[in-house]
């Protein structure tokens, strides 16, 4: 996340507004949940292994994934079987690669 912002006390009203609008606006981007995530690439599922384990890092249970790119997805789909603190299992109908944003 984004270090702690301080405020510097300059006398100037306009420096001190300037700095409270910046501090809001970064609040919404910390408390956006979509965009504590991580990216994660090159996804592969080849052959008879069409379920992947993927170590996502965020130390903690995802909220949701996205794919973000795909290579020979036509007409493929991919499901979620499980995740954790760790890990999101993942399981195609064909073979791809994907990379996901997991948030």
């Amino acid at each position: 996340m984004i270090k702690q912002m301080n405020t510097q006390h300059t006398g100037d009203q306009d420096v001190e507004l300037f700095q409270a609008n910046v501090k809001d606006f970064v609040k919404a981007l910390e408390d956006n949940p979509l965009l504590d995530g991580v990216l994660i690439e090159d996804v592969e599922f080849v052959g008879a292994a069409l379920t992947v384990v993927v170590n996502h890092k965020l130390a903690r249970k995802p909220r949701g994934w996205i794919i973000t790119d795909f290579q020979a997805l036509a007409g493929t789909g991919v499901v979620r079987d499980d995740w954790n603190a760790q890990t999101l299992t993942l399981t195609a109908s064909a073979a791809c690669d994907l990379d996901l944003w997991v948030f």
